[in-house]
């Protein structure tokens, strides 16, 4: 007699749990979208590590199909450029990203690079409120003076845009930039947009700017070992590792770090 499909020990999770311990290799003969279901419905915070970027967006897009409402993030590389080393804007949206995966658990996707690369906790900020009023010039000095930088589009993080009575801008501590509409001085409506399509995402009734100047550095590993906010005990320690091709990997990692040197100097 067969066993029943949803009784058969078919997630990681279902290994031993002294083999967790030890940090055994697992064979897994799946790719594609089966990587996802084998890791369905994981006990604890979870980072799943891949050798590169495509591999790592196959598995973050195969997750959101799947598991819709499971929470799920993507710690992007830092581009290795000059531009990108230097972007503090960058740094501060990796940070975030850690923190909203700390706080609501869930799925960390990332690379080896990505896990390599500096982050920072946003400092200061101030409060955006819907039918009150800003003076504007005021708002673009505190924008320049707080590490934004003027751009023709919205497009990455740490760029703003007037174009009239419209102000887009791109603060790191969110997913999407959002577009500020003035009637005068009147904030009239706050909403996010995508900046590929120019569609909206979500109304806001209010918000918070966050600094680039003001930003505290942390390490990538203060969020693996901090508590999740509300988390139980058994929940709250450090998170569960999946290195898909961890020899990979570590190879991908080193080239990282050894271009991040070169970029740098």
């Amino acid at each position: 007699m067969k066993t029943p499909v949803e009784t058969r020990k078919n997630r990681v999770w279902d290994v031993e749990e002294a083999l967790w311990k030890q940090g055994v290799s697992i064979h897994l003969p799946v790719d594609g979208a089966a990587r996802c279901w084998v890791c369905r419905a994981p006990q604890g915070s979870v980072v799943a590590v891949f050798p590169d970027a495509k591999q790592a967006g196959t598995f973050l897009a195969d997750w959101k199909a799947l598991f819709p409402e499971e929470p799920v993030g993507y710690l992007q590389e830092i581009p290795l450029t000059p531009q990108g080393i230097s972007n503090k804007a960058l740094a501060v949206q990796r940070g975030e990203t850690l923190s909203r995966w700390r706080e609501e658990g869930g799925v960390l996707v990332a690379t080896g690079g990505g896990l390599l690369g500096p982050v920072a906790r946003g400092g200061g900020e101030i409060l955006l409120e819907v039918e009150k009023e800003y003076e504007r010039n005021a708002l673009l000095d505190w924008l320049v003076h707080s590490g934004y930088v003027r751009s023709d589009l919205v497009w990455a993080p740490g760029q703003f845009v007037l174009r009239g009575y419209i102000l887009d801008v791109y603060d790191p501590a969110y997913a999407y930039p959002l577009r500020l509409e003035f009637y005068d001085d009147t904030l009239e409506s706050i909403r996010s947009f995508s900046p590929r399509t120019q569609k909206s995402v979500a109304m806001l009734d209010a918000l918070h700017i966050h600094s680039l100047s003001i930003t505290r550095e942390a390490s990538v590993l203060d969020f693996f070992t901090e508590a999740r906010p509300g988390a139980s005990t058994e929940s709250a320690g450090e998170p569960f590792f999946l290195l898909f091709e961890p020899v990979k990997i570590e190879s991908s990692a080193e080239t990282y770090e050894l271009l991040w040197k070169e970029v740098a100097s």
